[in-house]
């Protein structure tokens, strides 16, 4: 615009301001213009902590370490069920104050009796390699989601939960036989299999073992009959059924009555079968999960435990009133220690029962 004059704009770069602000002199100070600073006095702190009352199982008194950790001793104090227990424990656990009323495990047959006890010849052996033993001569494998965390880790951690898979009844001409299939082998095959899965296993403790079974174990010995009758009929297309509905061996007639059928039978194509019954094809290429509430899950997973194929857990059992017997209060019941009461002699076997159920 007229008459306005123009003024040009000048730029300065930082490096050019910073040394423009070193050029320029710099204006002494007066000694008294300076602040004293003034130190806080320290105060005294009170580090005292405030007296709480702790619950009795939080206090520490170190007095009390110097004498020896005890926390009792066993002994039978159920008037119910004859569990030995320590005195700190509570009347319910065992049995729900006499609620739960099963049957124990019947008395091991001879020669596992044997096994268990200790002593016998190849005793010490077969305890320390009871899961390998245990392993050769399940009829159900044991499935899980396996949880494989970065780095190094020395522990077998699944995602999930734990569950039983089911073969068919021949092998796929693949593989050799396993599981249930190694049951429809003739008795030197058998024990020449099993004997091939782990290194280390004694031919004549397989050889007891197998005779054992073969002899007493209900599911083995029935699925193998219902197979050699269904070859006799020349049956081409079948399959071999364990049904759920059937009296469970823990409960009472009483309580629980129904007419006694064979609980392992010959399946038609064209015939049905419960949502839970386990049903063994000839062949198939798959494995099928078997449910947790039918009452053969565990003795067909543990045949050295129960070796009569007792049957476990399911909806059927009752307490002494209407309620029904929780699985919680079934393991409870069984895991306590009694007199005759085998499960805790099983060592690895036992912890892998444990975290099973």
């Amino acid at each position: 615009m007229p008459g306005r004059k123009r003024t040009a704009l000048s730029y300065h770069s930082p490096r050019q301001k910073r040394s423009r602000a070193r050029s320029r002199p710099q204006m002494p100070v007066p000694q008294d213009a300076v602040p004293e600073l003034q130190m806080p006095v320290p105060q005294e702190i009170d580090l005292a902590v405030p007296e709480v009352t702790l619950p009795k199982g939080l206090r520490y008194e170190p007095d009390n370490f110097k004498q020896e950790l005890s926390i009792g001793s066993l002994r039978a104090n159920c008037l119910h069920c004859a569990a030995y227990k320590f005195p700190g424990e509570t009347p319910a656990m065992c049995c729900s104050n006499g609620k739960v009323d099963l049957q124990p495990l019947p008395a091991l047959p001879s020669p596992l009796n044997e096994l268990f006890g200790g002593e016998a010849l190849n005793s010490k052996h077969f305890l320390e390699n009871i899961r390998k033993y245990n392993a050769v001569f399940q009829l159900t494998s044991l499935g899980c989601k396996e949880a494989n965390p970065r780095g190094w880790n020395p522990q077998f951690r699944i995602q999930g939960q734990l569950y039983h898979l089911i073969g068919s009844l021949h092998a796929d001409g693949q593989n050799p036989p396993s599981f249930l299939q190694i049951y429809f082998l003739n008795d030197d095959d058998q024990v020449a299999r099993r004997k091939s899965i782990f290194d280390g296993l004694l031919h004549p403790v397989l050889l007891d073992i197998q005779e054992s079974l073969k002899e007493n174990h209900k599911y083995a010995k029935e699925i193998r009959c219902a197979y050699e009758f269904a070859a006799s009929q020349d049956l081409q297309d079948f399959s071999i059924i364990i049904k759920e509905s059937a009296r469970p061996a823990g409960t009472h007639p009483g309580r629980y009555n129904k007419p006694d059928f064979k609980e392992v039978a010959v399946l038609m194509p064209n015939e049905p079968a419960g949502h839970r019954d386990i049903v063994l094809r000839l062949r198939d290429n798959g494995l099928r999960r078997i449910s947790e509430i039918h009452g053969a899950y565990d003795s067909l997973q543990y045949p050295l435990l129960m070796p009569f194929a007792t049957d476990g857990w399911n909806l059927d059992l009752k307490m002494t009133s209407r309620y029904k017997i929780t699985q919680n209060q079934f393991y409870c019941f069984h895991f306590f220690t009694r007199l005759g009461n085998y499960l805790l002699q099983a060592r690895k076997l036992f912890q892998l029962y444990l975290v099973d159920a």
